[in-house]
């Protein structure tokens, strides 16, 4: 035989035998699986679209957010506490969070545990202005996408490299319901595809084709427009997505799971990021002032999504360098908890909003 898979939800000792129909001897033998070991990090969630990490640092093994800011991606280790304050959890995330030894941490685990060095092997360390600490690889893993990269634009939408819980993807991304969806693409959408006028695809300037090797996907009909078959109607859904079909022609689709960061503690209503979303009156019975600070005279948008991920409201607005305020009229909304985003380029903020 050429290999065998074993599902095992847990480290331990486990039996394997390995047989092939009509030749004898079969083989059997023992198998020692130490998931703590994470020799490389392990996807266990997201936090407003951010994928949250296991990842060792030296002997801590901590919860690690991935952040794409100032055209690096970077690694802000978080405390304990951070799994259960903050994360949208992947299936199965409960197993790899018996691994972490690091301590709980200010801010409901938004600050660096103590566990983890200043100094670590490979990355350099940096420090915001708020005094927030992340780490930037030295040599960057080019093929990791903890980070969505994005290469091309098709009929006006945008293509992307994306980890679909460990499957590396094209897709493109199309706006459903208020949501992110992704369209899975073979890797042949950027060879085949370019030479389909059709499909007006457009590399950024800056695509470079050797990272298309890091696909693990394969080539599929259609100038690649088809699903690869990890992530077909029929398969098994990544941690962390679940899928839909287009409204217009059926075309499956895949979106994260649960992205509203529903676990947003009920006082966090002002944001400490750099656009300092405010909303008052909160709670709100018939109007909202949401109340935002911009460096830069820029275009933003707001949504307001219900506690069931469903877009409630979306809206761009044209803001100004300074202060600024947008009212939202609340009257027709039913009585519950939502979540006020709001984003401007790769910035997004998310707070808490409840309708009395």
């Amino acid at each position: 035989t050429t290999g065998f898979t074993k599902v095992v939800n847990a480290g331990g000792i486990y039996s394997a035998t390995c047989t092939e129909s009509g030749c004898l001897p079969s083989a059997s033998g023992s198998v020692s699986v130490r998931q703590c070991d994470l020799t490389s990090p392990k996807a266990i969630g997201t936090k407003f679209g951010n994928q949250v990490l296991a990842m060792k640092w030296g002997n801590a093994i901590a919860i690690t957010e991935v952040v794409e800011e100032d055209g690096q991606t970077r690694f802000y280790p978080r405390g304990k506490d951070f799994f259960n304050f903050w994360m949208d959890k992947y299936h199965h995330s409960d197993e790899l969070f018996a691994c972490i030894n690091t301590s709980v941490s200010a801010g409901n685990g938004m600050a660096m545990p103590l566990e983890v060095s200043t100094s670590q092997a490979g990355y350099t360390l940096g420090t915001k202005p708020d005094g927030a600490k992340y780490f930037v690889a030295n040599n960057p893993d080019l093929c990791a996408f903890w980070v969505e990269k994005h290469i091309a634009k098709q009929n006006g939408n945008d293509v992307v490299i994306k980890n679909f819980g460990g499957i590396k993807s094209i897709a493109t991304i199309n706006n459903m319901d208020g949501r992110k969806a992704y369209f899975p693409r073979g890797v042949n959408f950027l060879t085949e595809g370019l030479s389909n006028t059709n499909l007006n695809i457009q590399l950024d300037a800056n695509f470079n084709a050797s990272i298309l090797g890091c696909l693990n996907g394969e080539q599929t009909a259609w100038w690649g427009l088809a699903p690869i078959q990890a992530l077909s109607e029929s398969a098994t859904l990544p941690n962390g997505f679940q899928n839909g079909y287009g409204m217009i022609n059926g075309e499956l689709h895949w979106y994260i799971y649960s992205p509203t960061g529903a676990r947003l503690g009920v006082k966090e209503n002002v944001s400490t990021q750099p656009m300092a979303l405010k909303a008052t009156p909160n709670p709100a019975e018939n109007q909202m002032k949401a109340t935002y600070t911009l460096q830069n005279d820029q275009n933003v948008w707001f949504s307001i999504i219900d506690n069931q991920g469903k877009s409630k409201l979306m809206e761009n607005v044209q803001g100004k360098k300074g202060i600024n305020t947008k009212t939202f009229e609340l009257s027709n909304f039913t009585k519950g908890i939502y979540f006020l985003n709001l984003q401007s380029g790769s910035q997004k903020e998310t707070i808490k909003v409840i309708k009395k």
